[in-house]
């Protein structure tokens, strides 16, 4: 059972490692279009960015666009309120990172917890006796 545990942990956490690296990339590039771009531009460059050729086949030409329009919305809005743009791409960063950081801990805490709970619990105990026999 410790196996099937900490490969359900090892695969969630792929997952979730994925899932860091994709919004650091959809982030880093918004953020890029915005300072650099113009407003009418960003629309160009969202259709060009090599990270859309690298999400589409695994998400979808639509599921794609909605994350591009959503970054380049977020993005527009932070640029309007803040006017640093550079000072939020040195703290974005570090943030996804450490967002990552805490859900892996937690990942591998709940795999710990779900381990010594089937060690110590004597039901399950019996159910993995009565499966050998």
């Amino acid at each position: 059972m410790q196996r099937l545990i900490w490969t359900g942990c090892a695969l969630l956490g792929a997952f979730w490692t994925l899932l860091a690296v994709v919004a650091h990339a959809l982030t880093d590039w918004a953020l890029q279009a915005v300072a650099t771009g113009s407003p009418g531009n960003l629309a160009t460059q969202a259709a060009e960015s090599p990270i859309t050729q690298w999400l589409t086949p695994w998400l979808g030409a639509e599921a794609v666009t909605y994350l591009q329009n959503s970054m380049l919305t977020l993005a527009g809005w932070l640029h309007t309120g803040l006017p640093a743009m550079g000072a939020l791409d040195a703290w974005i960063t570090p943030l996804i990172w450490i967002v990552w950081g805490i859900g892996t801990v937690l990942l591998v805490l709940g795999a710990l917890l779900l381990c010594w709970a089937f060690k110590h619990t004597p039901e399950i105990g019996q159910l993995r006796r009565r499966q050998l026999a």
